[in-house]
């Protein structure tokens, strides 16, 4: 299965001008997803500089993004379970998501 997903990013920096970046990007079953924190550090270190963001801070950052996919897994797996018990879900991605993130 293919995925063609074009991404325009516009990042914008006063002492530089504009930067635009254009990417096609084509998924299939076989390739490595890319996380919201790999893509980000992508994009920041071709538009900005390699070293822009210090290492640290990055693992920093991949580690957490993966403790909050696995603790959303653990919180689905629950729901599932409460769903099964009351016949009725918790609450759907949109609030579960603001409830995590108080958004």
């Amino acid at each position: 299965m293919k995925n063609k997903h074009q991404q325009v990013v516009d990042l914008s920096n006063p002492n530089e001008g504009q930067f635009t970046s254009t990417s096609e990007i084509t998924f299939n079953d076989k390739m490595k997803k890319q996380s919201a924190v790999e893509y980000l550090v992508n994009v920041v270190q071709s538009c900005i500089a390699p070293d822009y963001i210090p290492k640290e801070i990055i693992q920093q950052a991949k580690e957490m993004e993966k403790q909050q996919i696995e603790q959303a897994f653990a919180d689905g797996v629950d729901d599932e379970y409460e769903w099964h018990i009351n016949n009725q879900p918790r609450t759907n991605a949109e609030d579960y998501y603001n409830e995590t993130f108080n958004k």
